[in-house]
């Protein structure tokens, strides 16, 4: 597992043969978007089957990490890499859910990813 901190924000990187699980905590500004941004490409091109960012910890979004998740998106399509948002604060997902970003991401609470991603892979804790 790898750890990085960016201003205000954790990152903590798990890897498994076929999935990256990212769990990050505390505020996702343009400051720390422009940082994260080169981590979660570089996982995109070791082309897992999923790259998984857990939402539990996140505080603070704003309308910059929208549009760089939009262009992750696309990149991780275009490298059939599937991406997935999980187990969100409320608060967090209620901003998701109003502005309609469940219509264009795979949007799951923590028992959902647990269930789909992480029980078929044994090796993985959960």
């Amino acid at each position: 597992m790898a750890t990085t901190t960016i201003d205000e924000l954790n990152i903590h990187i798990r890897s498994h043969s076929d999935l990256v699980d990212v769990k990050l905590s505390g505020r996702l500004v343009i400051e720390n978007i422009n940082r994260l941004q080169p981590l979660l490409h570089s996982e995109i091109k070791k082309n897992p089957n999923v790259l998984a960012l857990n939402f539990n910890q996140i505080e603070q979004i704003d309308s910059s990490t929208i549009g760089f998740f939009v262009k992750l998106l696309h990149s991780s399509v275009n490298n059939d890499v599937e991406l997935v948002f999980y187990d969100f604060n409320p608060s967090i997902l209620q901003l998701f859910l109003v502005a309609k970003l469940d219509k264009f991401f795979s949007i799951h609470t923590l028992q959902e990813f647990q269930n789909k991603y992480l029980l078929s892979r044994k090796s993985m804790p959960v």
